[in-house]
């Protein structure tokens, strides 16, 4: 088998070009997809993981004029590490779809082929997805046996895993990387766009105070939150937590509006707490622009001001605020 550094492929994607619509959406999922930089270089059973899963082979030859793969395909199938069935009925017939998986088990590599059901029904006589090549091992003589194999799939079905946790199936074999581990991060990256979310409610919060400041300082307020949006990290929820309080106090700002961006300020930067390595040293404006929004939320909280939402997410602060001095 060819060294890791050798593959020109992460994947050869495998599928009916019935089922062209699925091969278009997980190519173009897996070769977007980012992987985090600690994670990259971390040795796994499949090598060091890389920085990006690109390239991924999509096969577009039109097979209706031949009876058997070309030679690209075939260079592209010795050329990749994994590979990816899209398994459908549509799949189970085609006889260019199981040549492949054939082909590719006979290279030594029947540990690396990774199924991913869109349509269909393993085992079902009329609506079969897995292709023979799927199903059954293969001899020394490279020909398909009678002896069944036991295929681990992804399921991108809507009343199965759904499209997401199917992608995420999918990443975690390509980078022999746990999926619980995916799974965390992805939600750590989602936690990270909602920072994002709050440079967004903070613009309709402080339209108001651009109303009550005039053109040049409402200018100022909104590019501030105009580059938050764009750069999309915890420097840029610091920024704008740092001294709003001061602002919208100074310029008179309803109370509702100023619990709102405590609010919106403490839940953010716990967000960018609990997505941080547990020994990692956090940033001292960061801190502090978390203390001062916390004790201003904190004083809401005591005068009976605040929603039952609002008070969750201030005693969940409260405790992180004892974790952070633990470290």
């Amino acid at each position: 088998m060819p060294d890791v550094a050798e593959f020109k492929y992460r994947a050869f994607l495998s599928y009916s070009h019935a089922d062209t619509t699925w091969a278009k959406w997980l190519h173009k999922a897996l070769e977007g997809y980012r992987i985090d930089k600690d994670l990259v270089g971390r040795e796994t059973a499949y090598g060091p993981v890389p920085r990006t899963l690109r390239p991924i082979f999509r096969d577009r030859d039109d097979f209706s004029a031949g009876h058997s793969l070309t030679e690209q395909t075939l260079a592209a199938l010795e050329a990749s590490q994994f590979l990816i069935v899209i398994c459908s009925p549509n799949a189970a017939r085609s006889q260019y779809v199981n040549e492949e998986i054939r082909r590719f088990k006979a290279l030594g590599r029947a540990d690396r082929v990774i199924p991913v059901i869109v349509d269909g029904e393993p085992g079902d006589a009329q609506r079969e997805c897995f292709p023979p090549a799927v199903r059954f091992k293969l001899g020394a003589d490279g020909a398909l046996t009678e002896e069944r194999e036991e295929p681990i799939a992804a399921d991108a079905r809507p009343e199965k895993d759904g499209k997401e946790l199917a992608k995420h199936k999918i990443v975690a074999g390509l980078l022999g990387v746990g999926l619980d581990e995916i799974m965390r991060r992805a939600e750590r990256a989602r936690k990270r766009r909602n920072i994002i979310r709050f440079g967004a409610a903070c613009v309709a919060v402080l339209i108001i105070v651009v109303a009550a400041v005039g053109w040049v300082a409402g200018l100022s307020v909104t590019s501030r939150m105009t580059s938050a949006q764009i750069l999309n990290s915890e420097r840029d929820a610091t920024d704008i937590c740092d001294d709003e309080d001061d602002v919208l106090a100074k310029y008179n700002v309803p109370e509702p509006r100023r619990i709102t961006v405590a609010f919106e300020c403490v839940w953010t930067l716990s967000l960018a707490f609990d997505g941080s390595a547990q020994d990692a040293r956090l940033p001292r404006r960061l801190l502090a622009a978390f203390e001062i929004n916390l004790a201003a939320l904190q004083k809401f909280g005591d005068e009976g001001k605040l929603t039952p939402e609002q008070l969750d997410i201030l005693n969940k602060a409260k405790i992180l605020v004892v974790k952070i001095g633990q470290h």
